[in-house]
């Protein structure tokens, strides 16, 4: 009986491991799948991907010169940009920011 027991505690912490490791994965887009991007304020910018979906990021700083002056970001091995790792630059005024986490918007309605 306590075999039983021990197989489906150490069944159920694997089952945890592979949902935490899941979780923990960052969201990552392919650069080459961007169709362009809109920068709503100093720390918002939407990505439009070209599958039709778009997906937010919320800077963890603010970027004062972002709506003025647009950014630019340099990758580096894989050619995509993981929330919470990607520094970007602004054109002009210098302004170094981290992305945050990715969030998918809601589709919009036709």
């Amino acid at each position: 009986m306590l075999r039983i027991a021990r197989a489906a505690v150490a069944s159920a912490l694997a089952t945890m491991t592979v949902a935490i490791s899941a979780a923990a994965a960052p969201v990552c887009l392919q650069t080459d799948r961007i169709q362009n991007t809109t920068i709503l304020n100093s720390r918002t910018i939407l990505f439009h991907m070209k599958d039709g979906t778009t997906w937010r990021n919320t800077l963890r700083n603010s970027c004062p010169d972002l709506k003025w002056y647009g950014f630019t970001y340099a990758v580096h091995g894989p050619l995509e940009i993981c929330e919470n790792l990607l520094t970007i630059h602004t054109l002009y005024g210098g302004d170094t920011c981290l992305l945050s986490r990715f969030t998918q918007e809601p589709p919009a309605h036709a």
